[in-house]
């Protein structure tokens, strides 16, 4: 990585108002010429085709997770390797991303240890690490202590394999949260300190190498899917055509708001939302228009029931179209980049609405949203306690309609130029 691409990086991180002075300083063409790998002065790739195994939630029916692994397919094929996803629905994976995968198991016996062990998952599992050079946890807020020991574990017990088989381990587009247990200090202090490089997508995960004492592997860089659209142009020549239609505002609600017990969005709550959305299509004359990130499984946790039942309690019925869940990224970016205003809990909602200038509001249910929007400089959010009263949830529409930053084709083009110029390679 070459001095310049450094330097995009220690700007981001060090400077407080971020994007502004990323994007004032850094022109697409300048951005082009930073990230040029210099091979003279570089050893070569530290595989060379090689094969890694990318472990991360794909496959689960979640837009994020796949918008993910769209971009980290590119971005390591690129430099040569040849990914193979480890993932609970593997079928889905080959299916959809045409990817080598095989499914993903507990070691420890977290929880279904008789199936782990008895009927072949864990011993696939490590079969898989063995055969491949390096372990990449890739994407999403995989690294965490705050959802229990067996989900903290499901993670970290590959990480520990992998190295104590010799392989080369790597983190890469990754949150990691504010870590709640001894145990997690720990173990994470051990393991992280062993990785090759570890590539954050926000301010706080940063904060939280340097408290581990492993910064000196650690990289900033925006979430790759930032880059998403510049990579739909490379295969189709062209950015996804916006839908000719009535103006409308786009809606991405999260299934489980109150799953980090930060964002209670009870019945009384989802009415006075109801109501603010009502107000801005009578005074906008828009539509409103829910997107659903997380596909309905049979157990029902997708977002269309929460979508359901805030378009039941609003009272413009004909103005409001709740669609279905779809995994076809074009369309999915149609409607972000067509919206007037993009309104989400779901993180790469609000993801595709920078990376296409839309204004947007965020609704911070999880640490990684309020993360996002202040690497990126957004100030509307629909805090919980806005949710009590309708006029404070409309000040904060309006200051977002108003709102024309006009930034996102300079910044899709910089991202993408970016994570050009990062490579997974040894430190």
């Amino acid at each position: 990585m070459s001095s310049k691409t450094i330097d995009i990086i220690v700007l981001l991180r060090n400077k407080p108002n971020v994007l502004q002075k990323f994007l004032t300083t850094w022109s697409p063409a300048s951005l082009r010429n930073a990230t040029t790998v210099n091979t003279d002065s570089q050893s070569s790739p530290i595989f060379g085709g090689a094969k890694v195994l990318l472990m991360g939630y794909y496959g689960m029916g979640n837009l994020g997770d796949e918008m993910m692994l769209v971009c980290l397919k590119s971005w390591l094929q690129q430099q040569g390797f040849d990914p193979t996803v480890l993932s609970e629905r593997p079928e889905e994976v080959s299916k959809h991303h045409g990817l080598a995968a095989v499914e993903n198991s507990p070691i420890l016996g977290e929880w279904a240890w008789r199936t782990s062990w008895f009927k072949g998952g864990a011993w696939r599992v490590i079969r898989a690490i063995a055969r491949s050079d390096a372990l990449i946890i890739g994407g999403g807020d995989l690294v965490r202590d705050d959802l229990g020991w067996r989900t903290f574990f499901y993670t970290i017990e590959k990480l520990i394999l992998a190295l104590l088989m010799g392989k080369k381990i790597y983190v890469v587009n990754a949150g990691i949260g504010q870590l709640s247990t001894r145990y997690g200090r720990f173990v994470l202090r051990q393991v992280l300190g062993r990785c090759h490089r570890i590539i954050v997508r926000d301010l706080h995960s940063e904060q939280v190498c340097k408290q581990l004492g492993v910064d000196s592997v650690a990289v900033l860089a925006p979430d790759i899917v930032l880059s998403l659209p510049d990579l739909l142009v490379k295969r189709s020549g062209v950015l996804p055509k916006t839908y000719p239609s009535k103006r409308y505002v786009v809606v991405s609600l999260r299934h489980d708001p109150d799953v980090f017990r930060r964002y209670a969005l009870g019945a009384a709550r989802i009415r006075t939302l109801a109501r603010a959305l009502d107000e801005l299509i009578e005074r906008r004359a828009v539509d409103v228009v829910f997107i659903p990130f997380q596909e309905d499984p049979a157990s029902g946790r997708g977002d269309a029931q929460i979508h359901k039942m805030m378009a039941q309690a609003m009272a413009h019925q004909d103005c409001v179209h709740v669609l279905p869940w779809t995994r076809d990224l074009d369309e999915v970016c149609r409607w972000i980049r067509g919206a007037q205003l993009v309104i989400s809990m779901r993180l790469h909602a609000a993801v595709l609405a920078h990376a296409f200038a839309r204004p947007s509001v965020l609704m911070p249910c999880d640490r990684k949203i309020r993360e996002f929007g202040r690497l990126m400089g957004i100030g509307h959010t629909i805090e919980p306690a806005n949710l009590d009263e309708v006029a404070r949830i409309t000040s904060v529409l309006e200051n977002a309609w108003l709102d024309t930053q006009g930034k996102g084709e300079t910044l899709r083009l910089s991202v993408a130029f970016l994570w050009a110029g990062l490579r997974l390679e040894a430190t």
